[in-house]
């Protein structure tokens, strides 16, 4: 897996095995952030359920000031901090090992407002109901009563396609709901405010139903 745009284009990240994550592919991540370009120069990031880092590490390639990366398993913290140290961002990248849907009261003490959360979620999580609803429910938490995420923050969360979890997402403003494969991508603000986003990629197709 490799940096898909920035000044660490083409720069590999590396990916272990025997994950229950699933990496965005290099097509996902190029449509992803091609929408989100406009956002991302000075931005703070967070990165929710991190996996390799990937994400955070697109976002700092193309201009984002910093970025905070939670993630709760042992070996991909491993190889997130070997990542890290590989592309020379140890003055760019703060790493919190913690349960996700418990790390919102650790990153209140930060004191920083993010411009961007990546929330991409293992789809094991997302095995039924209840897990489902947890999900929507952090995400309200944290982009719309935590004070976390600035005022015209964006929180990108990706889920299995289908409408069993978008239909939860109603708390929102949708700037975006695409489909990738079987991957759905959703761009997430507070309602009423006004963002303006990049053009859309050729790989980029509009979910069913949005």
């Amino acid at each position: 897996m490799r940096v898909t745009g920035g000044r660490l284009l083409g720069r590999r990240v590396l990916c272990p095995t025997g994950l229950v994550t699933r990496p965005t592919t290099d097509m996902l991540r190029v449509a992803l952030f091609n929408m989100l370009k406009k956002r991302i120069e000075g931005s703070v990031v967070l990165d929710l359920f991190a996996g390799t880092g990937v994400l955070a590490f697109e976002a700092l390639s193309r201009g984002a000031k910093s970025a905070v990366l939670v993630e709760n398993n042992q070996k991909a913290l491993l190889y997130i901090k070997k990542n890290i140290a590989n592309l020379g961002l140890e003055d760019s990248v703060r790493v919190i090992r913690r349960d996700v849907f418990r790390v919102l009261g650790v990153l209140a003490h930060l004191e920083t407002r993010f411009g961007i959360c990546f929330v991409d979620p293992p789809f094991a999580l997302l095995r039924d109901a209840r897990s489902e609803q947890m999900l929507a429910d952090l995400l309200v938490e944290l982009h719309l009563t935590s004070g976390l995420v600035a005022e015209d923050g964006i929180t990108v969360v990706r889920y299995p396609k289908g409408d069993l979890f978008r239909r939860r997402l109603g708390a929102f403003q949708i700037l975006r709901q695409r489909r990738y494969g079987s991957t759905e991508v959703a761009l997430l603000a507070h309602r009423g405010v006004q963002i303006v986003l990049g053009t859309k990629h050729p790989f980029d197709r509009k979910a069913k139903g949005t």
